[in-house]
C-alpha cells in the first residue's frame, strides 16, 4: 500500500521522507510521534531532529526519562508528508485528495500500533492541537485508538516547539502540583490526562 501511495505523491509532486535511523525495537522505552517531517527532518531522513526535538531530548536526558535517547526512543509522524510548518499540510489536501489524506495517517498509525501491541510500548504523541474530530489528524487518532490493544498506552502532550515550549510549561504545571512523583509517572498523568480530554470531545461530538 505504501508503494502505491508513495507513487502517487511522485506523481502529483509532493514532497515525504520516511526515518531512515536504525533501532533495535527490544532496546526501546518509548514510541515517540510527532507531527509531519519539517525541512531538516526531510533533508537528514530522520525525524524529531530540529529544535522540537533539540528540547525534547534535553528534556527526556534531564529528567531522567532516558539514558540514550536516539536507542530507546523510537520516533515516526501523524504523516510522512513534508511541509515547513504542520499548518501547510491543509494546503495539500486539495492536490491529494481528502481519502489519501487520510490513508497516509491510517498507514502511520497502524505501523505505530502493531509496534506498540508486540513491545507494550506507551506511545508519547506531541502536538495535540490538531487532533479532534473533523481536524488535520482525525483519521490517525481514530486509527491509533481502534488498532491500539493497550488504550492507556496513548499518551498526548503538547507540542515542544520553541519559542512557546508548551510541553516544558505543561510539565512544570503538573511538576508543581504532583511534584513527589516519579518523572516517569508524571509523564503518564500528564498524557493520560490529554489523552481522556481528546476522547471527551470526541463522545460529545
Amino acid at each position: 500500500m505504501k508503494s502505491i501511495i508513495t507513487d502517487i505523491l511522485n506523481q502529483k509532486g509532493i514532497k515525504y521522507c520516511f526515518n531512515e535511523q536504525k533501532y533495535d525495537d527490544k532496546k526501546l522505552k518509548f514510541i515517540i510521534v510527532g507531527d509531519n517531517p519539517g525541512n531538516k527532518e526531510y533533508i537528514e531522513k530522520r525525524f524529531f531532529i530540529g529544535p522540537s526535538g533539540i528540547e525534547l531530548r534535553k528534556h527526556f536526558i534531564e529528567n531522567n526519562l532516558c539514558t540514550d535517547f536516539d536507542i530507546e526512543c523510537k520516533i515516526f509522524n501523524k504523516s510522512y508528508i513534508h511541509t515547513t510548518k504542520t499548518k501547510d499540510l491543509e494546503n495539500i489536501i486539495p492536490i491529494i485528495g481528502k481519502e489519501l489524506f487520510s490513508e497516509i495517517q491510517i498507514e502511520c498509525a497502524n505501523e505505530i500500533a502493531d509496534l506498540s501491541n508486540e513491545y507494550n510500548l506507551p506511545i508519547l504523541i506531541f502536538g495535540k492541537s490538531n487532533i479532534g474530530k473533523n481536524l488535520l489528524f482525525d483519521s490517525f487518532w481514530l486509527a491509533l485508538n481502534k488498532s491500539i490493544i493497550q488504550k492507556e498506552n496513548i499518551l498526548v502532550f503538547n507540542h515542544p516547539a520553541p519559542p512557546y515550549l508548551k510541553f516544558k510549561e505543561e510539565w512544570d504545571f503538573y511538576k508543581g502540583r504532583f511534584g513527589n512523583e516519579s518523572s516517569l509517572n508524571l509523564l503518564k498523568k500528564i498524557g493520560s490526562t490529554n489523552t481522556q480530554i481528546i476522547n471527551n470531545k470526541y463522545q460529545k461530538q
